[in-house]
C-alpha cells in the first residue's frame, strides 16, 4: 500500500513538471513568433488588396488563406507582404500562419474584411443644343452598403464640377468629351 502511494505521488510530481515545462514552452515560444498583420483600407472588387505580416523575427515562413476559394490557386500566398484581388464584394475571413522551420514557432489570426463593389459610373444628358442649357445626369450604381463622397466631372476640357448633376451652356457646335469620376466612402473609384 505504501507502494502505491509513492507510485501515484511520483506521477503527480512528473504532471506538474511537464505541465511546468509546457507552460514555459508555450510562453517562450509565443515570444518568438506572433502573428498579426496589416492591410489596405481601401479593399474594392477589381482592385487589388495589399496585406503585410506584422513580424519583426527573421527565419520565418509564411501562409496566407484569402477566404476567395473561387480565385482557385490565387487564394493563398507565402510572401511576407502580398496582395490579393476580390472579385464579388463580401465579409472574407483572411487568415496569416507565421512559423520557422526548426518548428519552435508557429502562430495564426484571422481577421474579416468587407470588399464593396466597384462603382460603376454612368451618365446621360438632357437638351444637347447650343445655346441652350445641358444638363448631366448622374446614374452610377454602388454598393448599397458604401456611398458617394465626391463627384468629378470634366465637362469640356476646363469646365470641372463636383455636383452630382451639372449643367453647361455650350456656345459652339461640336464633339465635347465629358469625363465623370467618382469616389465612395470605401475609397473605390471608377471613371
Amino acid at each position: 500500500m505504501l507502494y502505491r502511494v509513492i507510485i501515484l505521488f511520483r506521477m503527480k510530481i512528473f504532471k506538474l513538471l511537464l505541465i511546468f515545462f509546457i507552460g514555459f514552452v508555450s510562453y517562450d515560444l509565443e515570444a518568438q513568433c506572433s502573428a498579426s498583420f496589416s492591410y489596405n483600407d481601401t479593399a474594392c472588387t477589381g482592385s487589388s488588396v495589399s496585406f503585410s505580416a506584422n513580424t519583426t523575427s527573421t527565419g520565418l515562413k509564411y501562409g496566407w488563406e484569402f477566404g476567395d476559394p473561387a480565385s482557385g490557386n490565387s487564394n493563398t500566398d507565402t510572401f511576407k507582404t502580398t496582395s490579393h484581388t476580390y472579385t464579388s464584394s463580401g465579409t472574407y475571413s483572411v487568415t496569416l500562419i507565421v512559423y520557422n522551420l526548426s518548428g519552435t514557432c508557429r502562430d495564426s489570426v484571422t481577421q474579416k474584411i468587407v470588399v464593396f463593389a466597384k462603382p460603376r459610373v454612368a451618365f446621360g444628358w438632357q437638351s444637347a443644343c447650343v445655346g441652350m442649357l445641358t444638363e448631366f445626369l448622374d446614374s452610377t450604381t454602388f454598393d448599397t452598403k458604401d456611398s458617394i463622397v465626391k463627384y468629378d466631372w470634366t465637362l469640356d476640357g476646363s469646365t470641372s464640377s463636383s455636383l452630382q448633376n451639372p449643367s453647361k451652356t455650350y456656345t459652339s457646335t461640336g464633339t465635347q468629351n465629358i469625363t465623370l469620376a467618382v469616389i465612395t466612402n470605401a475609397g473605390c473609384v471608377d471613371t
